[in-house]
């Protein structure tokens, strides 16, 4: 144990030290170049997961579930850090159950009348924690001057489909129900979340009413068909096909049920979305193919193909392109917060990022 923990803490200084390199010293030690539809994978990362293809901690090769989610806590620590906010640590009850949360104030976050994130982490509805997205909701509250709630939804293999939804939609639905206490704005709720949590924030966007906007960080969407990104990058961009199996197969959901497959769900509730999508990533034309049904049911949305990134790029925020990235998407959430109602926060269509 003692020895695992250790190559751990090892893994962790290395991957650091990687994506702190400066620019030029990463590309030379990257050559040559790795390139797939005209992108072309940024050069930290592409160390950094050659490093990881060498020494393979997929999440499905883990000894236990226990382990997978001590690794991802390793993974989190990747990030770059982010000064503190005023944090509170809370429990909702939801049917019997006690559904930890976890509140962020920044500085800039007015006592009342704040807007809100409900925040949902990744971690393919098995593994993720509060604490392994502490940075990410300091920097949302940070750049938006929102209060942000993240979630503790509960996870599978203990608590299988659609437990972790049900959490997600009873958490926001009662944030809006006491609003006032949380000195918020019920009319500026939005929903954001990465990767599963991406998902439980679109499910969330079509089951509850009245949210002002929703952020969707390389979530999945559809269980009902295999695009092509899946064999494109299904092994050495991050997360493996494998490792996104192994997770589907803990928590155990119904492909064809809209709240794991929101592109077959109903749009009429959804608000103005963004979608920030990595190119290197199995989950791209997902998300992708969500962004054009949104926009053919007439929701207001945007999306920005983050072409260089590879999925979990929240968590590699030492390096500039990945910091620019999640800045980037934060502050589509932040303009959507402030947006007059009823639009988009800038113009709708694709937008791309090198």
């Amino acid at each position: 144990m003692a020895s695992k923990a250790l190559q751990q803490k090892l893994s962790v200084a290395v991957a650091r030290t990687v994506l702190s390199l400066p620019p030029r010293l990463a590309k030379r030690f990257a050559r040559p170049p790795v390139r797939t539809q005209g992108q072309t994978l940024d050069p930290h990362l592409q160390i950094l997961l050659k490093l990881g293809q060498s020494a393979p901690d997929g999440f499905e090769r883990s000894e236990s579930v226990a382990a997978a989610r001590t690794y991802y806590e390793g993974v989190a620590k990747l990030e770059a850090p982010v000064p503190a906010c005023t944090s509170r640590d809370m429990h909702l009850d939801v049917n019997g159950t006690k559904l930890p949360i976890r509140t962020y104030r920044a500085p800039s976050t007015p006592a009342q009348n704040a807007s809100c994130v409900v925040y949902f982490h990744g971690g393919g509805f098995v593994i993720g924690s509060l604490d392994t997205h502490e940075n990410t909701c300091r920097r949302i509250a940070h750049r938006t001057g929102a209060v942000v709630v993240s979630v503790d939804y509960r996870l599978g293999p203990e608590h299988v489909f659609p437990t972790g939804h049900e959490d997600a939609r009873a958490a926001t639905e009662w944030v809006l129900e006491n609003a006032a206490s949380l000195g918020v704005d019920p009319q500026r709720v939005a929903v954001a979340g990465d990767s599963a949590g991406g998902n439980l924030a679109a499910s969330v966007s079509q089951q509850v009413a009245g949210l002002k906007f929703a952020l969707l960080i390389y979530p999945t969407t559809d269980q009902t068909v295999r695009v092509e990104s899946r064999s494109l990058f299904g092994q050495g961009f991050a997360l493996d096909e494998t490792s996104a199996d192994w997770c589907f197969s803990l928590y155990q959901p119904e492909g064809s049920d809209p709240r794991i497959s929101p592109r077959v769900g109903d749009f009429s509730r959804v608000p103005p979305t963004h979608i920030a999508i990595a190119g290197f990533d199995i989950l791209r034309d997902e998300a992708l193919e969500y962004a054009e049904a949104l926009e053919a049911a007439g929701v207001p949305v945007t999306r920005t193909l983050h072409a260089s990134m590879v999925h979990g790029f929240i968590h590699m925020t030492r390096t500039k392109s990945a910091r620019d990235a999640t800045n980037d998407a934060i502050d589509m959430l932040r303009r959507g917060l402030d947006a007059p109602a009823h639009t988009s926060p800038s113009a709708s269509g694709p937008r791309a990022h090198a």
